[in-house]
C-alpha cells in the first residue's frame, strides 16, 4: 500500500533526455485553465517543483536542476491518461472494461538532461538501490539498456568519426558514432533492444515513436550521446589545436577535424567539396561497418637469408660477399579478427578484386577495397608504402638494411597504434640492443690448488708488500683478451672494427642477426685502440677490471677466469669443505666449518680473507681451528712448524684470546706481548720459533711497530678489524706496513658509517686490488 514514486525517461526530439516522476497517490485533479490549447497538465506527474527532490531520491544528486515540459501522447481514458505500469502495457485501440484507449497528449514536467550527460545520468540512476516507494519504469529500465550499449563502445574504443550535411556556411559536420562492424554482436543486440522498447520511450508529440522507427530513434540517442560525450571529453583534455589544424590535400578536413574535437564554430568550407569527402568518408565507414567478417591490414617482415662471417677457427679470411647489403622484403595482406591463422597476401587480393567467389570466401564485400582504405591510412606513418603506392596493386616492400630498422623499430608502432598487424621476425624482441664486454683472462697456472703456501724463510724474504700473496701475487703478470658480448655471440674486436666499417644498424652473425648501436661501437673501438684488445697485466689490474668494472666504457656482461684465478670467480662448490683438525678439542658447527674451509682456501691462493660473521657467531674459534690446521699439515709434510700468527685485537680481548686458544687448541703455543715486561727487539725475534701464536693489541702495534715488522710472519689476524677503518690513521698504516704470508680480518661490523671503512679493511687484506681511495670513491 501507499503511495509509489515511479522514474520515467522520454527521448525528446530535441536530442534531450527528459525525466519526469509519477506519482500514483495524486489526485486525478485536472486543471483546463493553466495550459493554452485545451493540452492538460498529467495528472498524475510531480509538477517542477516536486519533480525537483524525488529524482534526488532516485540517487541523481550531482547534477543541476534544469525544469522544462514536454508534450506526450500516452494511451488514456476519456479525461486522464492510464497509470503505470500500464504504459508499457496498453496501446492505441486497447478496449479496458469496455472503454477504448486511446492516445492523446498530456503536458508533463520534466528535467531535462542534455545528450552529453545523458549516459551518465543514466547509468548513475540506475546503479542506485531503490527503497519499496520507489521505482524504475518500463522508459527509464529501457533507455538504461541503450545507455549501456552506447558506454560499452566508447569504453572499447569502438566509435568512428563520421561526416553528415551542415547547414549554411558549414555544409559540413564531423559525428561520432557507435561502430556497428565491431565484434561482440553490437548490431544485433542493438536490434533486441529496439525491439522490446515500450513506445512511451519516444511518446512525445511528433517525435514519430512508432514500432517501424523504433531501431531510428534508438540510432538517433546512441549517435546524440555517443558524440557528445567523446566531445565533452576533447575539449576536457584540452587536445584542439593551438594554431589551427594542419592544412592537407583536401579542404574540407580541417573543418570535420574541428567538428569533431568539440570547436564551438567549425571551419567554414565549400558545399561542393564538403559532399565529396562525405561521399568518401561514407564509403569508409560502409566498408568498417559491413556486417561480415572484419580484416586488418597485416605488414609481415623477412630477413635476408645470409650470415655474416669473419674467421673460420684457424684464422682464415672468409669470402665476405654475402654480406654485402640485401634486400629485406615486407609482405602486405589482410588478416582476419577472428582468425590469426588466416592471412590473405596483397598479391591473392590483387588478383582477385573481381571474383565475387573469392570475396565470399573471405567473408566480405569488397577485399580489395579494405585492402586498399587500410594502405591509405598506413601510407600516414610509413613512408616506403608511400613511394611504393605510386606503383598499381603494390603487394610487398623491398627495403634497405637501415630502411628494415626504422621501419621494426619506428614505423611498427605506429603502424600498431593505427590498428593494424605488424609480423616482425621472432629475434627482433629478444634482440639484444646494446654491445657488452667480456674479459677472458688467465694466469698460466694449472687449474688445481697448491699446497698450503710455505712459511717464509727467516729475514725478510716472502713478504706481503701492497699485493695478493702466495699463488696469485700481484707482480704477476696474467694474460688478458677482451671480446665484444652482442647478445650471446662473442666477436673479437678485428671483427667489431669489420662491423664498424658497414656502419649497419643490424648485422648477421652465424645465423643471428644483431642490432648495434654505432656509438656503443664507436666507444668499444676506441677503449681496444687505447687500452689494447689483448696482453698481459698485472693481476690485481685484471681483477678490479672484471670484478670492479674499474674504468671499462660498457656493461661487462661476462668475466672469465682461468687457471688459478678461476677459484676466486667459482662458486661454493669451487673450494672442498673440510673439517676441524683431530687436535681441536670440540666440534664446529656446519657453517663454522664452512668458515674455515673458506679461510684455507684463500691461504693456499694467498689471497687476504674478510670473516664477517656476526658477533658470537664463532670467528674465534674458526681461526684457532685454521692456526691448528695449518701446524698439522706441516708436520705431517715432515716439515717444522710454520712460522708464528699475530694476532692484533682489543686489550678487551686479549685474555679472551687466550682463554680460548687454551680450551679449545691446547697444543698451540700462545704468548701475550704486552704490558712493561714484554719481549723487546732482538730477545723478541730470537724466542718466535718458540711461539705459534702472538697476541698483542693495536696501540702495541704502533708502538712497537719496528720490532713487529722484523718478523717474518706466517699470517697477521686482525680482530675488530673495524679499528683500522680509518685509512689515514697512523694506527692503520703502521698495522699495514708489517709483512707476512697472508692476512685475515675479523669483523662483526665491516661498515659502520660509510665504505671508505671498507676500501681501509679490504686494503690491508689485498692492497691495490680496489684501487687507490680516490678511484674508489669515485
Amino acid at each position: 500500500g501507499g503511495f509509489v514514486l515511479v522514474l520515467h525517461a522520454l527521448w525528446s526530439k530535441d536530442k534531450q533526455l527528459a525525466l519526469w516522476c509519477e506519482d500514483t497517490d495524486l489526485p486525478e485533479a485536472l486543471d483546463e485553465d493553466v495550459i493554452p490549447g485545451n493540452v492538460a497538465v498529467h495528472p498524475f506527474a510531480l509538477n517542477p517543483k516536486g519533480l525537483r527532490f524525488p529524482t534526488r531520491l532516485f540517487g541523481g544528486k550531482g547534477y543541476r536542476f534544469d525544469p522544462g515540459a514536454v508534450v506526450m501522447e500516452l494511451p488514456s481514458l476519456p479525461g486522464a491518461p492510464l497509470p503505470s505500469p500500464s504504459l508499457a502495457d496498453q496501446e492505441h485501440g486497447v478496449s479496458v472494461n469496455g472503454v477504448t484507449v486511446r492516445l492523446q497528449p498530456w503536458r508533463v514536467p520534466v528535467q531535462v538532461v542534455e545528450a552529453e550527460s545523458a549516459l551518465a545520468h543514466l547509468l548513475t540512476l540506475a546503479d542506485v538501490e531503490l527503497p519499496p516507494n520507489l521505482r524504475h519504469g518500463s522508459s527509464f529500465t529501457a533507455l538504461v539498456a541503450l545507455a549501456r550499449l552506447g558506454a560499452e563502445a566508447l569504453a572499447r574504443g569502438n566509435v568512428l568519426p563520421t561526416a553528415q550535411a551542415g547547414e549554411g556556411d558549414n555544409p559540413l559536420r564531423g559525428e561520432w558514432r557507435p561502430f556497428l562492424g565491431a565484434s561482440n554482436n553490437f548490431e544485433g543486440r542493438l536490434k533486441t533492444v529496439a525491439a522490446h522498447l515500450p513506445p512511451v520511450v519516444f511518446a512525445e508529440r511528433d517525435a514519430g515513436g512508432d514500432r517501424a522507427s523504433m531501431l531510428a530513434n534508438s540510432m538517433d540517442f546512441l549517435n546524440s550521446t555517443v558524440h557528445g560525450a567523446i566531445r565533452v571529453a576533447l575539449v576536457k583534455m584540452d587536445l584542439l589545436p593551438r594554431t589551427g589544424v594542419p592544412k592537407t590535400s583536401n579542404a574540407c578536413f580541417p573543418a570535420w577535424m574541428t567538428s569533431l574535437s568539440g570547436a564551438s564554430r567549425p571551419m567554414p568550407s565549400v558545399r561542393e567539396e564538403a559532399l565529396q569527402f562525405r561521399s568518401e568518408l561514407d564509403d569508409w565507414y560502409r566498408l568498417a561497418a559491413n556486417p561480415g567478417r572484419l580484416f586488418r591490414v597485416a605488414f609481415v617482415v623477412a630477413a635476408p637469408e645470409y650470415a655474416m662471417a669473419f674467421e673460420d677457427d684457424e684464422g682464415h679470411e672468409v669470402d665476405r660477399d654475402s654480406a654485402k647489403e640485401s634486400t629485406w622484403r615486407v609482405e602486405l595482406a589482410l588478416q582476419a579478427d577472428d582468425d590469426p591463422e588466416e592471412l590473405i597476401s596483397a598479391a591473392r587480393i590483387w588478383n582477385n578484386r573481381k571474383n565475387k567467389a573469392f570475396a565470399r570466401d573471405m567473408g566480405i564485400d569488397d577485399p580489395a577495397g579494405v585492402l586498399r582504405l587500410g594502405l591509405d591510412r598506413a601510407i600516414e606513418v610509413c613512408p616506403e608504402l608511400a613511394v611504393a603506392m605510386k606503383r598499381a596493386r603494390v603487394s610487398q616492400l623491398d627495403l634497405t638494411t637501415r630502411q628494415a630498422h626504422r621501419f621494426m623499430k619506428e614505423t611498427a608502432p605506429r603502424l600498431s597504434e593505427l590498428g593494424m598487424m605488424v609480423h616482425l621476425p621472432p629475434w627482433w624482441a629478444q634482440r639484444q640492443e646494446s654491445v657488452g664486454l667480456a674479459l677472458v683472462a688467465n694466469d698460466n697456472t694449472n687449474s688445481g690448488e697448491t699446497a698450503a703456501a710455505p712459511s717464509p724463510p727467516k729475514g725478510k724474504g716472502k713478504s706481503f708488500k701492497g699485493g695478493l700473496g702466495g699463488a696469485l701475487d700481484k707482480d704477476s703478470l696474467v694474460r688478458f683478451q677482451w671480446q665484444v658480448a652482442l647478445g650471446d655471440v662473442r666477436l673479437n674486436p678485428k671483427d667489431l672494427f669489420r662491423m664498424a666499417q658497414e656502419k649497419q644498424p643490424l648485422v648477421n652473425v652465424g645465423g643471428k642477426w644483431i642490432e648495434l648501436k654505432q656509438e656503443e661501437v664507436q666507444e668499444a673501438i676506441a677503449f681496444f685502440r687505447k687500452k689494447g684488445a689483448e696482453g698481459e697485466l698485472g693481476v690485481t689490474d685484471v681483477l678490479r677490471k672484471g670484478l670492479l668494472q674499474e674504468k671499462v666504457p660498457l656493461p661487462l656482461v661476462e668475466f672469465n677466469l682461468e687457471g688459478m684465478l678461476s677459484k676466486l670467480a667459482g662458486d661454493s662448490a669451487s673450494f672442498e669443505e673440510i673439517d676441524e683438525p683431530p687436535n681441536f678439542v670440540g666440534q664446529l658447527r656446519d657453517y663454522q666449518k664452512r668458515g674455515l674451509s673458506w679461510l684455507a682456501f684463500l691461504g693456499r691462493l694467498g689471497v687476504g680473507a674478510c670473516l664477517a660473521d656476526d658477533m658470537g657467531l664463532g670467528k674465534t674459534v674458526q681461526l684457532l681451528a685454521l692456526a691448528e690446521m695449518d701446524i698439522q699439515t706441516h708436520l705431517d709434510a715432515g716439515n717444522d712448524r710454520p712460522a708464528p700468527t699475530l694476532l692484533i685485537c682489543p686489550m678487551s680481548l686479549v685474555g679472551n684470546w687466550q682463554r680460548e686458544a687454551e680450551r679449545f687448541t691446547p697444543g698451540i703455543r700462545v704468548l701475550v706481548h704486552h704490558g712493561s715486561e714484554r719481549m723487546q727487539g732482538e730477545e723478541f725475534i730470537d724466542a718466535m720459533p718458540d711461539y705459534d701464536l702472538v697476541l698483542t693489541t693495536y696501540g702495541l702495534a704502533l708502538r712497537d711497530r719496528d720490532t713487529l715488522a722484523e718478523v717474518d710472519w706466517r699470517r697477521i689476524v686482525l680482530d675488530e678489524a673495524q679499528n683500522i677503518k680509518n685509512p689515514s690513521a697512523r694506527q692503520t698504516q703502521a698495522v699495514r706496513s708489517i709483512e707476512s704470508n697472508q692476512r685475515v680480518a675479523l669483523t662483526g661490523t665491516p661498515v659502520e658509517n660509510h665504505l671508505t671503512e671498507l676500501w681501509s679493511i679490504m686494503h690491508f687484506l689485498n692492497p691495490g686490488l680496489l684501487g687507490s681511495q680516490r678511484d674508489y670513491k669515485g
